[in-house]
């Protein structure tokens, strides 16, 4: 009995390490590996932050604006690297902004995970989100 208590225990805390480990440590290689320009790292954080969430009237202005920060960094990067390279430097963006979206999912589903769980284990910790 205690050996199934112990392997509950170490599966809780496994599961944890994992999913932060993927959150906060394997989450930012892709971005290393893209070595991104400042003007390409802020117009990509402007197309994730305009991720449609909200109403249909929010998402549609905020896909228009999506939209032009695409073009945006799409014309900068056929500017500096040309047009081949330019769109396959955009290709490598559009990926990164799925992993970041993939890692959010992780974060949320380790929270999600933290709260079900883990409930008496870590309050602190809870109460900050």
């Amino acid at each position: 009995m205690l050996y199934l208590l112990y392997f509950k225990f170490f599966f809780l805390i496994n599961s944890l390490i994992t999913m932060a480990d993927r959150i906060f440590t394997k989450s930012v290689i892709p971005f290393k590996k893209a070595a991104l320009y400042k003007e390409e790292y802020a117009l990509l954080m402007a197309i994730i932050f305009s991720h449609p969430c909200l109403s249909h009237y929010g998402r549609e202005l905020l896909y228009e604006e999506s939209a032009r920060y695409t073009r945006m960094l799409l014309g900068y990067q056929q500017n500096k690297w040309g047009m081949l390279e330019g769109a396959r430097r955009l290709d490598e963006c559009i990926r990164l902004i799925n992993v970041s979206i993939h890692v959010n999912q992780t974060f949320r589903d380790m929270h999600t995970y933290m709260r079900n769980k883990a409930p008496n284990k870590s309050p602190d910790i809870l109460e900050r989100f």
